[in-house]
């Protein structure tokens, strides 16, 4: 199954987040190689959030989260403007609102999902296998770790 967030979401001006279920999310032209989880836009002045299902539930309901509240961290932290946007990460190189909306997210488990270090954990080690298998990029476990630990 796919766990989209329990509650409403909400960008940074107060617009409700639609969360849209689509199939094999690619990210296209020379992004081809590609493909994502999740992707956060804004279509006709409405915040997105589009996720691949078939991909989603292959992992575990904690990475899930994670990944719905790093697109949500995308809109809280105004990296997206008000038009369709979208950061790519080439191999080896994860930019500044990638870590940004990793921290949001990471944050948010803990404090308001009362995210346990088991839970921690499990986001870690499917972080872990993603990152590598699909970007090339190293882990940002380090980087997840020190958010989730910063007071």
């Amino acid at each position: 199954s796919t766990y989209t967030p329990k509650t409403t979401q909400y960008d940074n001006f107060s617009q409700r987040i639609v969360f849209v279920e689509v199939s094999y999310l690619n990210l296209n032209s020379v992004f081809s190689r590609y493909v994502t989880l999740a992707r956060s836009s804004y279509n006709a002045g409405t915040p997105i959030v589009e996720y691949d299902t078939s991909l989603m539930k292959k992992y575990p309901r904690e990475y899930q989260t994670f990944i719905f509240f790093h697109e949500v961290g995308h809109f809280k932290l105004g990296h997206l403007g008000t038009s369709p946007y979208f950061i790519a990460s080439w191999p080896g190189i994860i930019p500044k609102e990638e870590y940004d909306a990793d921290c949001y997210s990471i944050r948010h488990l803990k404090k308001n999902l009362h995210y346990s270090p088991q839970q921690l954990e499990t986001v870690l080690r499917a972080t872990d296998i993603y990152e590598v298998v699909q970007t090339g990029s190293p882990s940002v476990r380090e980087e997840l770790l020190s958010c989730f630990y910063q007071k």
